[in-house]
């Protein structure tokens, strides 16, 4: 198993490469902007003030693109890669049972995603904490800073969800990308026309990202060429 999994974490190294960077673009654009329109001076302190401020609505930024693109496009590289190389053949007719490739892929999916979105939240709360320092007080209140958490969490799981699902029944990991993003945006819009409230308080996001997920991994697991 832990040799599955270390073949499927090699396969989509240039992916997660690609997300770090994308994500190290986001948090230090600021500072870059900062530096080349000469905006920071090392002593003012109100110039650090609006330089945290902008850190922390960046990393802001780089949570919503974790949970909303980085995570689908994770799973469904991960579930759909080797069908689009085609290594999947070869793997067949390896003596790997069925069970434990397709539960790689989703165990090194899930351990990804979760890196990333741990990473993501720990450089907000430390961007956070930071300006507050400023302040003198707390800049968020911490029940928005869980309301948040929670919503982004539900979000997570239906993503991942659906990622898993349209993995299972598509071979390009565009394509199945495309199709999370459409679905959760057909499934908020239908949810929001109908409750007038976020979706993902109410309970119905995590519920169908689960089923989604049990249902691609039965189905990955259902294909005769994996």
């Amino acid at each position: 198993m832990r040799n599955l999994m270390w073949k499927d974490l090699r396969q989509n190294r240039n992916l997660l490469l690609a997300v770090g960077v994308i994500l190290g673009v986001i948090y230090l654009l600021p500072l870059l902007v900062f530096l080349a329109m000469g905006l920071l001076n090392p002593f003012q302190r109100e110039s650090w003030r609006r330089l945290l401020e902008s850190l922390t609505v960046s990393s802001f930024i780089a949570v919503w693109v974790t949970v909303l693109l980085m995570l689908p496009a994770i799973a469904c590289s991960l579930i759909t890669g080797e069908r689009a190389d085609r290594t999947s053949q070869f793997a067949a007719y390896l003596p790997i049972p069925r069970g434990k490739a397709v539960a790689s892929r989703f165990a090194v999916a899930i351990l990804c995603s979760l890196a990333f979105l741990l990473l993501s939240g720990l450089v907000c709360l430390g961007c956070v904490a930071l300006t507050s320092s400023f302040y003198g007080r707390l800049a968020f209140i911490p029940n928005d800073l869980l309301q948040v958490a929670r919503v982004a969490a539900t979000i997570c799981l239906l993503m991942f969800g659906l990622a898993c699902f349209w993995s299972s029944l598509l071979s390009s990991p565009v394509q199945a990308v495309l199709a999370v993003l459409g679905t959760a945006a057909v499934l908020a819009t239908v949810f929001l026309r109908i409750h007038d409230r976020p979706f993902a308080a109410y309970g119905v996001a995590p519920v169908l990202g689960l089923v989604s997920a049990c249902v691609g991994a039965w189905i990955c697991h259902r294909r005769l060429v994996l």
